[in-house]
């Protein structure tokens, strides 16, 4: 490694210890959601643990992977579910309207499936101690997204690891995170595996990792992406950037290098693409179509608009994304008090106010025009990129169903982490000349402790006090 790459690495000693004890408390902090949160009450959790038990029995009867049909979704059984009405013995085998989804999330959970008994599955403590594993199974990969978040800051800003601390500790502790970590749900691989290809793209253009490095294995990644959930099929924008910005010769030849990783996993999803094509039609190789069908009692926007408007879909929109991005629990339907997320749209604006301050004291520095080496510029360019292609993913999805729900958003966690968190250290750290001051380098330190501790103690307070007893069943 270069001299360069030894100093950002300087410190890894000195937080090596902090980190692993923000893991182990993000794990203790998981495994309580995975084991308080009844059975079935996360988003499409009944839907998804049915696919990973098709695959599960499949691998042992040589049987084919599952295909959504309109029957996949029985409305009065989900509205029951969701509203509490439904316990753990009453049958949900007939839940199916995600068997549309990739499958690399559900053929390596199918191997944890079978791990923790060998009892009938349709025994209730079979099915519990299953349920179980796969939830920690998710919890330990959260870890993974989290360890990502702390190596990507850590390459955009080598000279400050509390930074990198400080937003592995946002991903760590963020409610919403580890209760969808806590999940059966396919975004428990989608998080890390985007998490990953934002950290390769941002080695590369620090120079860390050379082209060819760059092309196999963030093609890889990719591809796996791409076989594992749609919401991170926006990887492949900050992709192609980071092969685009160093590139020499002309613009032929930068195209080519911008896009040999993202054909690279398109061919490694390619299978699975044809094979939808080949069940739903060529004209429908994501399978959406045939999941717009089945699931058409859900509501829809046009159908709200209708009913309530346009002013109160855009409040809706803002608002409902925004409380379950921190933390809505359930099927969406257990909030925390108003005060609570009104603190942190409070929070989110002393970080804005930070990083509005670090932006200008930034174009001042003598250094204005950064080279693509420059490791925060790059940074911040690959991580708008990712954010961009989150939110328009988002957008999309809310153009035909109403889905205001602030986990499709977690895709670009590792930016928006590191903005949060850089936002509240400039805000709260006074003038730059000021930092020598004792008081000064306790103001920096309480700006970068406010948001891990604040989402730490909001967690532990949502899981004793809404979870556990908010998502009782009713009946």
């Amino acid at each position: 490694m270069s001299r360069a790459g030894r100093a950002a690495w300087e410190h890894i000693p000195a937080t090596a210890l902090p980190l692993a004890l923000i893991l182990c408390a993000q794990l203790g902090l998981g495994a309580g959601f995975a084991r308080h949160t009844p059975p079935w009450q996360a988003p499409d959790e009944p839907a998804h643990y049915n696919y990973i038990a098709h695959v599960a029995d499949a691998t042992a009867s040589s049987a084919g992977w599952p295909s959504i049909s309109p029957e996949d979704y029985p409305a009065d059984k989900v509205a029951r579910v969701m509203a509490r009405e439904i316990g753990p013995e009453v049958d949900l085998s007939d839940l199916r309207y995600e068997d549309h989804q990739p499958p690399l999330y559900y053929w390596l959970a199918s191997w944890v499936y079978r791990l923790p008994s060998r009892s009938d599955a349709t025994d209730t403590g079979a099915e519990a101690a299953r349920i179980l594993a796969l939830r920690l199974t998710g919890t330990l990969l959260t870890l993974v997204t989290t360890t990502l978040t702390w190596t990507w800051v850590r390459l955009g800003w080598p000279d400050e690891p509390a930074l990198a601390l400080a937003a592995a500790g946002f991903t760590a502790f963020l409610p919403m995170h580890a209760a969808i970590g806590a999940s059966v749900n396919n975004d428990v691989l989608a998080l890390p595996l985007m998490a990953a290809l934002l950290v390769v793209t941002l080695a590369h253009a620090t120079g860390r990792i050379d082209e060819r490095r760059l092309r196999w294995l963030g093609g890889g990644l990719l591809g796996a992406a791409f076989l594992t959930k749609l919401t991170v099929y926006a990887a492949a924008l900050p992709l192609a950037l980071a092969a685009w910005l160093p590139a020499r010769g002309g613009r032929r030849l930068r195209v080519l290098a911008a896009s040999s990783p993202v054909w690279i996993g398109m061919a490694l999803a390619a299978p699975w693409w044809l094979r939808n094509a080949a069940v739903y039609g060529w004209r429908d190789p994501l399978a959406l179509a045939a999941h717009a069908v089945a699931v058409q009692p859900q509501p829809t926007t046009a159908a709200f608009i209708a009913e309530f408007g346009w002013t109160a879909l855009m409040r809706r929109a803002v608002v409902f994304t925004f409380d379950s991005f921190w933390g809505v629990y359930g099927w969406m339907s257990v909030f925390l008090p108003a005060w609570v997320y009104s603190g942190l749209a409070l929070a989110c604006c002393v970080s804005a106010v930070g990083l509005w301050r670090h932006g200008r004291a930034r174009r001042s520095a003598p250094r204005a025009r950064p080279d693509h080496r420059d490791g925060e510029w790059a940074a911040w360019r690959l991580g708008s990129v990712a954010a961009i292609g989150s939110l328009c993913a988002f957008l999309a999805y809310n153009l035909h169903f109403v889905q205001h729900q602030g986990r499709y958003l977690f895709p670009a966690l590792l930016p928006l982490a590191a903005g949060a968190t850089l936002g509240a250290r400039t805000a709260m750290s006074g003038r730059p000349g000021d930092r020598r001051h004792r008081w000064a380098r306790l103001r920096t330190w309480l700006g970068l402790a406010l948001w891990p501790a604040g989402l730490l103690l909001l967690a532990w307070w949502s899981v004793l006090r809404y979870v556990l007893p908010g998502l009782l069943v009713s009946t």
